[in-house]
Parts: structure tokens; sequence; C-alpha cells
């Protein structure tokens, strides 16, 4: 069961006299004792006390009828918080997985949907080698292409999905199905996002540092796909963003969205954000292209003569693209700057509980959000990016 609290989305409302003695009838009644969530703005946990953030072991349900044909209201900051903690639903209908999509903010939908997946080094298990975010932005009638010649092409080759860390590549096995799948996204008019990062690169410079923990390879690499994306938008639209359902970055990676949505570059004439909002998903056909591209990407940077590199290129010669591969060296001096800014940084962390404890007390959602108005939270750098304390 589903409830919707959209009551105390403004801050500073009391809510409608009229409702009132409703509103007591409904709070004097038996406890909800079947499984449950209740779906919440992000302001509203700052006028309610009673809700509070899901934990970042437990990501918060994906706020539209894509997981499973559930209802939704949404708020223009996605949902938030839970008052109970779920695993997301992974099985699903393909005919509802585009349900919701630019379809909210009812009062300012989104006119673009970014779809984000990543992809990692083996060696990323030591905090090491290439991180990459990767995936496709466009309008609900390009995804509703996408999606329908995706899964022809699928059942043509005899699969029900695609996940790029499951083929077994020998000789020319797949050669014909990736090559049919990866025009697919330009065809349909879908825009290739993309941000890569070498964390070797720069993991001397941060290592036993806060800035080490700031700096984490998917971070890095998010930001940098989410502003190619929200650059991209047009003047007056706005964009959703989707991403994977992943446990390890999932309040740090809202922190990033949220800051986002107070950069005055990426605002509409009418002072709105042009990030309407952000949500998770786990298994779908529109979250398979982004990992395609993901993965393609990171054979690429590892060796682009393997045979892995050669059999994905398809989907990286989509000329609808925007994005960017960190060089070694520019990842570098934007961390030295800031280290040389802000002395803080430089604090040590010596051991992984120090830095478990200091992820724990990192301020997220609504707190964080309050933290953004110190005016170092956000920073605007020459180079048209943004660094952002997470």
């Amino acid at each position: 069961m589903v409830t919707i609290n959209t009551g105390t989305n403004l801050r500073g409302s009391s809510g409608k006299a009229k409702y009132d003695d409703l509103e007591q009838k409904l709070a004097s009644g038996p406890v909800i004792t079947v499984p449950s969530i209740e779906r919440i703005g992000l302001k509203s946990t700052v006028e309610n006390p009673h809700c509070s953030p899901v934990s970042e072991k437990s990501e918060r349900f994906h706020h539209n009828s894509r997981l499973g044909g559930l209802g939704s209201v949404d708020s223009a900051f996605g949902v938030y918080g839970s008052r109970m903690e779920f695993a997301p639903m992974s099985a699903k209908s393909h005919s509802c997985e585009l349900d919701g999509l630019c379809e909210s903010p009812h009062d300012d939908p989104a006119r673009w949907a970014l779809v984000l997946t990543a992809c990692f080094d083996e060696s990323m298990e030591s905090g090491d080698g290439n991180v990459v975010v990767a995936g496709f932005m466009g309008k609900r009638s390009a995804w509703e292409k996408c999606r329908k010649k995706w899964r022809s092409v699928l059942e043509k080759h005899g699969r029900k999905s695609l996940h790029m860390k499951e083929l077994r590549f020998k000789g020319d096995r797949h050669r014909e199905m990736l090559r049919e799948l990866g025009e697919i996204p330009e065809r349909c008019g879908l825009w290739l996002i993309f941000a890569s990062v070498n964390v070797a690169a720069y993991k001397p410079l941060v290592e036993g540092t806060e800035l080490e923990v700031a700096s984490e390879g998917y971070l890095y690499a998010f930001q940098i796909a989410v502003l190619a994306a929200l650059y991209r938008v047009p003047e007056g639209q706005r964009l959703e963003v989707i991403c994977e359902h992943q446990l390890v970055f999932s309040q740090r990676r809202e922190n990033i969205c949220i800051g986002c949505t107070h950069m005055t570059e990426h605002q509409n004439k009418n002072r709105k954000s042009k990030l309407a909002k952000w949500s998770s998903i786990s298994k779908s056909t529109i979250l398979e292209p982004a990992d395609y591209a993901a993965f393609a990407l990171l054979q690429k940077l590892r060796d682009k003569q393997s045979l892995k590199a050669r059999l994905c290129a398809p989907i990286l010669k989509n000329k609808l693209k925007r994005g960017l591969c960190l060089s070694d060296v520019r990842s570098r001096e934007i961390l030295s700057e800031l280290m040389r800014e802000d002395a803080s940084f430089s604090r040590p962390i010596l051991t992984t509980e120090a830095k478990k404890a200091f992820i724990r007390q990192i301020p997220t959602g609504a707190d964080f959000e309050r933290e953004l108005k110190h005016p170092s939270r956000v920073e605007q750098t020459s180079h048209g990016g943004f660094r952002l304390l997470i």
C-alpha cells in the first residue's frame, strides 16, 4: 500500500483548515500494519519531524508506476523519505516501463529523461581504476521508439534482456546483435551522455584525506554526466534523471542532484531548476542502452583494440553526444585547487572505520539543502563544471 503525503510540501504551510477534522479522525485510527510506504516530497521532511530519510543501506522506492504500476504524485524534488525500507521490485511488465516518464511534477513536468548507469574497472575494489557513467537522454517519444526497437532486436536474437557483463565475448558471436542495438539510440533521437574519471590518476593525491570521500570515482563522474545533460536542456524545459538502483552512493548521489537545483546557470527564466526530479530503478529495458554504452566506453578506455571494444563500438558512434572523459592531469588540477582553497579537505581519515564514520555524518536530503546556503557549498568554475562538497 502506498500513502501519499503532499500536505507539507510548502514550507510553513499548516494545511487547509477545512480538512482539520478529517485529519484528526485519520490520526486517531489504527496503525497501518500491512507493508506500506509513505511518499514524501523532499521539502516535506523539513516541516514534518516524523519523516526521516531512508538509510544509505536502503535505496528509495522509485517514485512512479514503472515499479509494479504503483500510483504516484510527485513533488519537484522527487521522493525522499519512506516509513519502511524495501528492496526494489525487479519483476515488472514491459508495458508499464515508461509509465510516469516525463509526466511530473504536474505543474511543470520534465520534457527530457536521462537514464544513467555506471561501469567500473575490476580494480575499483581496491579504490583504483576507471569509472564510467553513461546513458541516454531524450524526450518520451524517443524513449518509446527506442524501447520498442530494442525489444524487437533482442527477440530477434533470442534474448529477453541485455546485461553486458553476462555476455561471453568469443569471436563474432554477438557482433550482429550489438551492431543493431548500437544503432537504435541515435535513430530514435537519443543523446549519448557520458563521463569518465581514472581514480588511479588522482588517488595518491587524496588518499587518507577527507577529499578521498568527496572524490570517489562514481560521484566524480556522475556530477560531470548530469551537468553535461543539463547544458543540453533548452530554455523553458526540464529534465528528469533516472539511475540504476544501488546502495553505496544513493544518498550522496541525491545530494549532487539537490546541489544542481541550486545552480543558477541551470535555472529557467521562471527561476525553476532545469532538473525537475530524479529517481532510481533496478532492471528495466530503458537501462540497457545505458549499460551497453557505459560498458563500451570502459572497454575503449582499457584497450580500444580489444575484441570487446571493437564489438561494442557501434553504440559510441552516436553523433548526438555530450560528455567528458576527464584527463588525468585535469582531475588532479581540480582536486589540488580544492585542497588549496579549503584546508579541511586535507584532514586525515586513516582507517576504514573512520571513513565510514565520516560518510555517516555527511548531511543528506533536507539537511544538505540547508547546508547549501553556505556560499562555499556550490562553486562555479571557469571551465563550466562545478565542485560540489558532498
